[in-house]
């Protein structure tokens, strides 16, 4: 999947119009930036400040926002004062934000008053409405020929006439009504008039402030416009959605999608499913691409591999009930569930299929392995991880494949690691030699550079850790030559350049637990605070886990001169989004107990300053509390 076709299934931001409730009636603020609303936007990057862009502030008719000063205009005010009164409107919980480029080729009459008709439509299919008469007021600032009272009235038939016809159930007694006004024409529309300002604006403080935001990707869209016009269309014409458009809207959780278009035509498509099975299982091969190449949010994942067990047919083969069951257990363990009765039924229909699809068993049984591992079942894990190699042991490697003997010697290493036994380390060579053996360079050289993650984080966890071991098989994970290579690597990482999550994780938890060797690749990720990105899924957690550790650690290592206070309040904001990432809706036991744990860190942070609790201190809790790749 295109990583930049990723953001509608991503955790939805606070102000995203899925999270509003219901409302009789609404009002839309539409404003604009940028100057090319046709087709010569298609050739400027879509962060060019030239692209016109289109922002829509939805909000109920009876909420009223903190009042502006009289004739504000955004251009006309300083940079902190125009944020400063965004940020006012971001702590507002009755308002939605969409906004969206124009750059979208497979519209017709690329035009302003052609995008603003595109977002309305986007954020009528969004908006939550259950069959009860909904208005919609949309005011426009006015622009060139669309003068202050133009007659809008034939565009607001024809897209009431369109929604109406598209979600009948939700829509069927809209009414809607444009309205092009002056600057001053309604009190709210300073707001979207600064939203559109800073979105579109090419300063580097307002870049920023963008991006502190979390508004790009999520509320404002720049690359994923054609992919949302593209859904729009497709369910507008009844076309059938490819295997991606599918997963774009079946990823999403289905509790922002409630009373909205997009909810009715999943149920659509569901019931389609269920009597055509040969569609179904284009999905589900899909979701089984999407988890062996490794690009997915595990939230995603998760929540279109719910949606295809209830879209199954009936009379699916039993080879198909336990892919699908295989692919479901994977995203559960992916969340950090224990989903015990799934896990069961899946291996006893592994076992039944053995002889027709081996490999398909093999693969349910390791994930049955990862299953015992987030419920802290390390002996029974350890159990099932022998039974499966004394079989494969028993037979041609042909059956079961090279790959999945490496994976389940990779597998028994990480088990091992969890009880921190030391033959860990002779599991995690076997597979890497197993996997050396791979015909497919490519897929050898992933495989081998998982395995070597596992073995230095086991490396990391020894009682007396060996740091210039650590960072003499760091430098070989990452092909760089010396320390000097890594603090490069780290840059990129920070800076947001190199999109790798797992390598990502690893390189700061190696800054953690080898604080002298790498002390200065740590103060190069630290410089580049500024440009640090937020993600969703794991492990992006114990990623602000481990920032929040070397910023608590930055005072004796990098600014000595450093407030402890100051130094206190951005590592434990840092943590406190650990806390939150593993409490989030959907995920397992064991996130709760990581969450748990951080807690505890947190309150020991409160209690001390970075001078008089260490981060070596820290470190050892982390060890002590939480085994090998859950801190």
């Amino acid at each position: 999947m295109d990583d930049n076709a990723a953001n509608l299934q991503e955790a939805t931001h606070p102000r995203s119009i899925l999270n509003l409730n219901e409302a009789p009636v609404w009002h839309l603020l539409i404003d604009e930036t940028g100057t090319k609303f046709n087709r010569n936007a298609l050739d400027l990057p879509a962060c060019d400040h030239e692209v016109g862009r289109v922002v829509g502030l939805l909000h109920p008719e009876n909420h009223q926002l903190p009042a502006l000063p009289a004739g504000f205009h955004a251009t006309e005010q300083t940079p902190f004062d125009v944020h400063h009164i965004l940020s006012t409107l971001l702590n507002e919980r009755q308002i939605g934000i969409l906004g969206v480029t124009v750059q979208l080729d497979e519209l017709d009459g690329h035009s302003w008053i052609n995008a603003v008709r595109m977002l309305t439509r986007w954020v009528l299919a969004l908006l939550p409405a259950s069959g009860a008469p909904v208005k919609v007021k949309v005011y426009i600032e006015q622009r060139a020929m669309y003068a202050a009272g133009a007659d809008l009235r034939a565009l607001a038939d024809t897209v009431t006439a369109e929604m109406r016809a598209l979600s009948p159930q939700r829509l069927g007694k809209l009414k809607l009504g444009f309205n092009v006004i002056e600057k001053t024409g309604h009190p709210h529309n300073g707001y979207v008039d600064s939203l559109a300002y800073v979105w579109g604006s090419p300063k580097a403080s307002n870049k920023r402030f963008i991006q502190h935001t979390e508004l790009q990707g999520k509320c404002l869209i720049e690359s994923d416009s054609n992919l949302i016009e593209r859904l729009f269309l497709n369910i507008q014409h009844t076309h059938k959605l490819t295997a991606q458009d599918w997963y774009e809207i079946a990823s999403i959780e289905p509790s922002k999608l409630a009373h909205t278009l997009l909810a009715e035509s999943l149920a659509i498509i569901e019931r389609e499913c269920q009597q055509d099975a040969s569609r179904w299982a284009q999905y589900l091969d899909y979701c089984c691409q999407l988890q062996q190449q490794k690009v997915y949010q595990p939230q995603a994942l998760f929540n279109a591999t719910q949606w295809l067990g209830q879209a199954a047919p009936e009379h699916i083969g039993v080879l198909q009930r336990l892919k699908l069951k295989n692919t479901q257990l994977a995203a559960a363990n992916h969340m950090g569930q224990v989903q015990r009765g799934l896990a069961a039924k899946a291996a006893t229909l592994a076992e039944s299929l053995f002889d027709e699809d081996a490999q398909l068993a093999c693969r349910t049984a390791l994930r049955t392995i990862v299953m015992h591992c987030n419920a802290f079942e390390f002996s029974v894990a350890e159990e099932e991880g022998q039974r499966w190699l004394q079989v494969v042991d028993e037979l041609p490697s042909a059956v079961v494949g090279k790959k999945n003997l490496g994976k389940l010697q990779s597998s028994m290493g990480q088990v091992l690691s969890f009880s921190h036994n030391p033959q860990a380390g002779e599991y995690f060579a076997a597979a890497i030699e197993t996997f050396n053996g791979l015909q497919d360079a490519q897929e050898a050289q992933a495989e081998i550079a998982q395995t070597r993650h596992y073995q230095l984080i086991q490396l990391m966890d020894a009682n007396d850790v060996n740091e210039t071991s650590v960072c003499a098989q760091l430098c070989e994970v990452f092909a760089v030559a010396g320390e000097i290579g890594l603090r490069k690597v780290a840059i990129e990482f920070a800076q947001g350049n190199n999109q790798d999550r797992f390598a990502h994780y690893l390189l700061l938890r190696a800054c953690s637990k080898c604080p002298t060797t790498l002390k200065h690749v740590a103060r190069a990720y630290w410089s580049m605070q500024q440009h640090w990105q937020i993600g969703a899924g794991h492990p992006w957690p114990l990623i602000s886990l481990h920032r929040a550790l070397l910023l608590w650690g930055q005072q004796a290592n990098f600014a000595p001169n450093a407030v402890d206070e100051d130094v206190r309040a951005q590592a434990l904001m840092h943590l406190d989004r650990a806390i939150q990432g593993c409490r989030d809706s959907g995920h397992g036991g064991v996130m709760f107990v990581m969450a748990d744990v951080f807690e505890q860190l947190r309150h020991d942070m409160q209690l001390h300053s970075p001078s008089s609790l260490g981060v070596s201190t820290l470190v050892q809790a982390l060890h002590t509390k939480l085994p090998f790749t859950f801190h």
